[in-house]
């Protein structure tokens, strides 16, 4: 064996490959092999555990668990939860540009003795029991207003009214 013939020339590994030097029949072989918990994106290393800004509305992670393939750590992604939960009077809607939606206001709110009512715009309602006020709901530029009308009564006197 003459090793003066052998190729000293290391490859150049691609990203999350280092170059491996193992002894052959004459000469050293050298290829490329896995780094070890590394994940790849978008010219990226990762380390596992790591997060990685791969898609805006999932959160990713550089996993422990190895590519069959590539021997690459795999990255796990999960979307990220929205709460689409609104209060009372609103409802929700997806943004077509972000991720989660919003709680838009579609409806007057009126809250009476720890309850809470919501009007449509253009309904006109009365809390049951007390037909004297009167709720409405009007919108004027994407705003929601709630009217509050009370109708006074006079004081009932029996000597005003007559028999029947």
């Amino acid at each position: 064996c003459n090793g003066t013939l052998c190729p000293g020339l290391v490859p150049s590994c691609p990203l999350g490959f280092i170059p491996n030097k193992a002894k052959g029949v004459c000469c050293w072989k050298y290829s490329c092999v896995p780094k070890k918990d590394v994940c790849v994106f978008n010219n990226h290393e990762y380390q596992v555990g790591e997060p990685v800004p791969m898609k805006p509305c999932e959160k990713c992670i550089c996993s422990n668990k190895v590519n069959a393939s590539s021997h690459l750590n795999i990255i796990d992604c999960e979307p990220i939860p929205c709460d689409t939960n609104c209060p009372v009077g609103y409802e929700y809607h997806i943004s077509a540009n972000q991720c989660c939606g919003t709680c838009v206001q579609t409806s007057c709110i009126v809250v009476l003795l720890n309850a809470t009512y919501s009007l449509k715009p253009g309904s006109i309602w009365s809390p049951a029991g007390n037909a004297c006020v009167k709720f409405e709901c009007v919108k004027i530029a994407n705003q929601f207003i709630t009217i509050e009308a009370k109708t006074t009564c006079p004081l009932y006197d029996p000597n005003e009214c007559i028999p029947v």
